[in-house]
């Protein structure tokens, strides 16, 4: 819970209701205020009073929590089918006929649905409360012991590592390091994670300890302490011994100690039950120091075994003990302009052992935290100064932890006493979101900062006109202090103080902007020590297929993995040991909570892990090679224009005029096995169409090493032509050219159409099907030209092509046949790209990846399709009903820039499914069209491009009825090769998403997430007022700071994933990875994504 300071209070006393989060204080009963009556009753269209109602939005869910905390319910009949579950505020008028508010002595007062009135206090106005579930939809896991952002209290970066764990009493086995080593966790940092219960992993005081029942953390250096979690004692059988009542102490140097909460306070920590599923024993009550600076922190339970542990007082109630103890550094949710920022870290080019840059930052000295009111004392080992002649390393760094709207940084300058001279005077001041580019403040100019007087209780010092740095709003993450050479006669960077430099304390206050900051409570999801241990390529899938922004407490959800390890990391030493490993992987999530209680991960073929098959796994006609039938109905298999375009603007869909290839092997062509008895090959259209023509390239097999041999005597020569729509009745085709005789090829590496004998085309004359068989004549040279033997009775096509009536190319048909004279599996992968929940199914769009030994090491593989995975949602995923089909959402060519010319042949390729974007009714969409987009890219010369189709949410599946955007010329295609750019000149990340925005100052608004440059760590948005665009220029927002942390890791392909996100939030993620595979087994942490959230502050 953030804390407000009195200066904060006076300065936004005009303008409480902002998204400020204060604990509602309920009137006696729940009820109104019953004496003189000065309440404003508001009705829905009645305009607010400004003092206390602005722009925001009040949502069902929290009015639900609290109106049952008081007593109440709400009715069934107030949560209106498809009626948005948050009461919009707009201008101060409410929106729902079926919640009244008032404004009152304590804030809010509401009443849903005529039923009894709650004081709400000031907390409802918030832009980021969870959607109200569907009556009986919301699941056990839906209830979250987390306050709205209060993830981020418990970041990765802000768990603090004792140097040191000691204990007034140990049992052997039961050392005080293993209450803070992490042993027998599920996780390495997160507050929702949980302990197994092994007692070798517990701390543990020997049999009647007496007053040396006590634990101490020593951080090493005084940090500022926020939230406390422990694990009590867990071990089955001996959870007696866990800690009920203790104190709990902090101090800077061991000898001058505080009590957290207050002088003689006690916390009560619940007992453990013995599972191997243990939450945190005070997770709903954390210890909170409040930014209190300490180093040591000491637990001391009551002396006297009945209260100080669960036990009764008995002689088996001897012990005391916890299993874990996560202290974490101090933050806060920084929920409007002007509120304060923690500070994560800080680190300066020089500092004096006895005077750390943390010391800038911790609070050590002052007399409050937060306040620009607080001031700080006179004692030097409480501030941070470089070392004597520290030259050009005499800045000082500050990191926030996150993407911050920087408004104004508030100095106190070095006021040891007798010393204030080395307090920084001409500096600049810069500021970063990745630290590596800078922009100055002040135009980078200078600044003049005030000397500190030496005082017992200076004030901020500031500026020496007595402002503070003003930073403008500025997005940045990173703050630094470059301080002028205390030699610069014209503007020194000291005051006298020689050749150091120092600083007591400084401060960073927010303005209006966009913030973004960890979500470590869904990171620490994905980060386990069992089982599951880490994968990339992270997708989210609504099981009710509701992707809209605040849905997440409605449904449950199902996430889609790529590569994965299994196995188990080493909670202490993070070391792996691989069991598995998996090209893609499930998860599910019971509730909108990511409590690992309620999520199940799933790998291997059943989802139990007790095979090393992937639970995808190519098994479409692409995934195999020889001479199948599916070469004759892929577009681009062996097919090629009669010239390759010059440039990307020049790439055509599939002609007429294209030539097919002489393959050696017949590997880009169908042959039937070379037996008796009928062979045929039949084709589906998808879908019931008036046909109209249907060019045929027939055998074109040529083996230069067999050149007398006549492959293409094989090729169909007699065929009879049937066509149904249902694939039972058939008819023959008798039109213009029947009885039907194939040309023969003749092995040219460049094959026009052969068509017809006589040079005609079979045309269908508008006859309507979706099926159509060839069958040739059964008798070699009849059926065919012969064979390669005069009399083999194998018979072939290279491609077979359909047009409409009206002249489209169909540009997906599915092929089988009776036979294939070889067949085998492609060797293939699926990596696993976005989807959805449609009906009662689950759809994906995996890649289909192949060996390509020809790239680097790391990178040899391609990808060489996009398919399409069906399984059943029965309450879930149910892996025993997967299907699978090819599609028409991959397309490759090459563009000769110079034709004969080597080295200027570039490839263009168009992959889509990287982000799905429903834009239905069914999914929740504020403005739907009944379309689902799927976005993808183009890659070209070091470029990859976004790129947008759709189809309507009935046709999902029939892939001719897919359009691809081919922008305002072209407008909806058919061809996948007129997809227009929609963010030209900007390299997106293969997966991606687009997110439509409830809320915020984006409502309405289409918002593309995604990585620059794929590998860049800069992370950026970019917005539109349509699926289509144009999307404006990007905005960087964040810079994953891993790389930073690990020169051998790198990140990418960031998205969104909007149901999980709060109403005018991104809840966004981002893979990270090693770029050296040793990493993984060294750091098991490394490999699993990362997520933050995206919010705005007025």
């Amino acid at each position: 819970m953030r804390r407000r300071s009195s200066d904060d209070e006076g300065r936004r006393a005009a303008r409480r209701l902002r998204t400020v989060r204060r604990r509602p204080r309920l009137r006696p009963g729940g009820g109104a205020h019953r004496g003189r009556r000065r309440d404003r009753l508001l009705r829905p269209g009645a305009a607010a009073d400004r003092r206390s109602l602005r722009m925001g939005e009040l949502h069902r869910s929290e009015l639900d929590r609290r109106l049952r905390a008081a007593g109440g319910a709400v009715p069934d009949g107030s949560r209106r089918e498809g009626k948005p579950s948050r009461v919009r505020i707009f201008n101060g008028k409410l929106t729902d006929p079926s919640i009244r508010i008032r404004t009152g002595r304590e804030g809010i007062d509401v009443r849903i649905a005529n039923r009894r009135w709650i004081t709400a206090g000031l907390a409802l106005c918030v832009s980021a409360s969870a959607a109200l579930p569907s009556a009986g939809a919301a699941s056990s896991g839906s209830s979250s012991p987390l306050g709205a952002n209060e993830g981020v209290l418990y970041g990765e970066q802000l768990l603090l590592k004792p140097v040191a764990t000691t204990a007034g009493s140990e049992a052997p086995g039961f050392e005080a390091a293993n209450a803070t080593n992490n042993s027998g966790m599920s996780g390495f940092f997160g507050p929702l994670e949980l302990h197994g219960g092994e007692s070798g992993t517990m701390w543990r005081t020997d049999a009647y300890p007496g007053a040396d029942n006590w634990l101490q953390l020593d951080l090493g250096a005084v940090a500022p302490l926020g939230r406390m979690l422990i694990w009590n004692y867990n071990e089955p059988g001996g959870a007696e011994w866990g800690v009920k009542h203790a104190e709990v102490l902090y101090s800077v140097d061991g000898v001058r100690w505080s009590s957290a909460g207050g002088p003689g306070k006690k916390h009560k920590l619940e007992k453990a039950t013995g599972s191997p599923n243990e939450r945190a024993s005070n997770l709903t009550n954390p210890v909170d120091f409040a930014g209190a600076p300490a180093r040591y922190v000491k637990i001391v339970p009551d002396s006297h075994a009945a209260s100080g542990n669960w036990g009764t007082g008995n002689d088996k109630d001897k012990h005391y003990g916890v299993a874990e103890v996560r202290l974490y550094r101090h933050a806060n949710v920084v929920d409007e302009a002007g509120d304060s920022i923690a500070v994560a870290r800080a680190k300066a080019g020089s500092e004096r052992p006895d005077a750390l840059a943390e010391n800038a930052v911790n609070n050590y000295g002052m007399s409050g935290v937060g306040s620009r009111a607080d001031t700080h004392g006179n004692e030097g080992a409480a501030m941070w100064s470089t070392a004597d002649a520290p030259g050009a390393a005499n800045w000082i760094e500050f990191d926030l932890g996150g993407t911050f709207p920087v408004g104004e940084l508030h100095v106190w300058n070095y006021n040891a006493t007798d010393s204030a001279d080395r307090g920084i005077r001409w500096a600049k001041v810069k500021h970063s979101l990745d630290g590596i580019a800078w922009t100055y403040a002040n135009g980078g100019a200078p600044l003049e900062f005030a000397r500190a007087s030496g005082g017992a209780r200076e004030a901020a010092s500031n500026l020496t006109n007595g402002s503070p740095v003003d930073l403008g709003g500025a997005s940045a993450r990173y703050v630094r202090i470059e301080p002028n050479p205390a030699s610069d006669a014209e503007a020194p960077g000291n005051w006298g103080g020689g050749d150091a430099f120092g600083l007591a304390e400084a401060r960073f206050y927010s303005a209006p902007g966009m913030i973004v900051e960890s979500a470590p409570e869904w990171t620490s999801l994905f980060a386990r020590t069992e089982g599951w241990t880490g994968s990339d390529g992270i997708f989210s899938i609504a099981y009710n297929g509701v992707d809209a922004q605040g849905a997440s407490d409605r449904t449950d959800t199902l996430f889609l993995f790529s590569d994965t390890f299994t196995g188990s990391v080493d909670p202490v030493t993070k070391a792996r040991d691989l069991q598995g490993f998996y090209n893609n992987t499930l998860a599910t999530l019971e509730g909108s909570v990511p409590d690992p209680r309620n999520a199940r991960f799933l790998w291997g073929s059943d989802g139990t892990g007790q095979d090393f098959s992937s639970i995808f796994e190519p098994d479409t006609p692409y995934a195999y090679v020889g001479t199948v039938a599916a070469n004759v109905a892929n577009n681009a298999f062996g097919m090629s224009p009669p010239a390759l375009p010059n440039a990307p603007t020049a790439v055509t869909p599939p002609m007429p005029t294209d030539a097919h290839d002489n393959q050696k092997d017949g590997h880009t062509m169908w042959l039937s096995a070379a037996d008796g008895g009928e062979h045929w090959i039949k084709f589906d259209l998808g879908a019931t169409y008036a046909l109209g023509r249907m060019p045929i390239w027939n055998y074109n097999q040529y083996d230069p090493a067999q050149p007398n041999v006549p492959y293409v005597d094989r090729g169909m020569k007699n065929v009879k032509i049937y066509y149904s729509t249902d694939d039972v009745a058939y008819t023959e085709l008798q039109t213009d050219g029947y009885p039907f005789q194939f040309a023969k090829a003749d092995g040219s590496p460049k094959l026009p159409a052969t068509n017809l004998t006589g040079g005609g085309v079979v045309d269908f004359g508008g006859a309507a099907a979706r099926y159509v068989k060839i069958v040739p004549n059964a008798a070699p040279g009849d059926g065919n030209w012969g064979g390669a033997t005069g009399g083999e009775a194998a018979f072939g096509l290279s491609q077979v092509r359909f047009y409409t009536a009206d002249g489209e190319l169909l540009r997906f048909v599915e092929a089988e046949a009776d036979s294939a004279s070889s067949s085998a599996p492609a060797g293939n992968w699926y990596w696993l790209q976005d989807g959805l929940s449609l009906g009662d199914s689950f759809y994906a769009f995996p890649l289909n990846m192949a060996p390509d030994p020809t790239q680097p090491p790391g990178w040899q593989f391609k990808v060489v399709g996009v398919a399409m995975a069906k399984l059943p949602n029965v309450g879930g995923p149910a892996l025993t009903g997967i299907t699978q089909s090819d599609t028409p959402l991959y397309y490759e060519t090459v563009v000769d820039y110079a034709p004969g010319v080597p080295g200027w042949q570039w490839p263009l390729k168009f992959t889509y499914g990287a982000g799905v974007m429903p834009n239905t009714a069914a999914s929740g969409a504020s403005d739907p069209d009944g379309y689902i987009y799927v976005y993808g890219y183009r890659d070209h010369a070091f470029e990859r491009n976004l790129v947008v189709a759709r189809v309507p949410e009935e046709k999902f599946e029939s892939f001719n009825e897919w359009r691809f955007w081919g922008g305002s010329e072209k407008g909806w295609s058919r061809h996948i090769e007129d997809s227009a750019l929609l963010l030209p000149g900007v390299n997106v990340s293969p997966e991606l998403s687009v997110t439509r925005m409830a809320g915020g100052p984006l409502d309405g608004k289409y918002v593309l997430v995604y990585e620059k440059d794929s590998l860049s760590n800069t992370l950026e948005y970019s917005v539109a007022d349509s699926p289509t665009g144009p999307f404006q220029a990007p905005v960087a927002f964040y810079y994953a700071p891993e790389p930073g942390m690990n020169p051998l890791t790198n990140t990418y392909n960031a998205k969104a994933h909007p149901h999980l996100s709060d109403v005018g939030e991104l809840l966004i993620s981002y893979n990270v990875n090693a770029t050296d595979s040793n990493q993984h087994y060294v750091d098991g942490t490394i490999y699993r994504p990362r997520w933050l959230r995206m919010r705005w502050i007025e």
